[in-house]
């Protein structure tokens, strides 16, 4: 695993005097610019595949074997779990969308759901999209969430078809983003 990003900006004393304020206020601005830009979080991982389509429940984990398209910083992601884990406590936005090709021929009711896991526990609502299996499935999905150094991450997606099994081809794009720090 890489090596643990360097701390987060923390507040200097402020001065005693109130004329020395404006200057202070001056430099701890440029701090948390720099640290902001120093240490930045996030991932992105974007893949295709087959999607298993069933009478029951249907679920596969996104990301599996696909490699990120930008890691910063490198090495929490986990292409053979599909497990991205925390670098640095904060507020992450999580983003998700995923589409699975039609699966019918508008006779049949077909649905497809995406599922947040945080450290194996459902942690979001699912994003659930649905109707007949001649129309192709779109899901997405956005949470801002405190996140804290260490916490594993994974998505995963599901189909569920009224009347038929086989797969279908699908493509998805996911990624977790730090936008503020604790």
């Amino acid at each position: 695993m890489a090596k643990r990003p360097a701390e987060p900006y923390k507040p200097s004393i402020p001065p005693l005097q109130f004329e020395e304020w404006p200057r202070w206020i001056d430099g701890e601005l440029h701090r948390i610019e720099q640290a902001l830009v120093s240490n930045p979080m996030g991932m992105a991982v974007n893949g295709s595949g087959s999607m298993p389509i069933g009478t029951s429940l249907q679920t596969i984990t996104l990301g599996l074997g696909d490699n990120p398209i930008i890691e910063l910083p490198e090495g929490y992601w986990n292409p053979v779990t599909a497990e991205w884990t925390c670098p640095l406590d904060g507020m992450y936005t999580i983003t998700c969308s995923a589409s699975i090709d039609a699966f019918g021929s508008g006779n049949k009711t077909y649905y497809g759901q995406l599922e947040m896991f945080q450290d194996d526990v459902a942690v979001v609502p699912k994003q659930v999209d649905g109707g007949a299996d001649d129309v192709p499935l779109g899901m997405s999905l956005s949470y801002p969430r405190i996140i804290l150094a260490g916490t594993r991450l994974r998505m995963e997606m599901g189909t569920l078809h009224e009347q038929f099994s086989g797969t279908s081809p699908y493509d998805y794009s996911l990624s977790y983003v730090r936008t503020a720090s604790l």
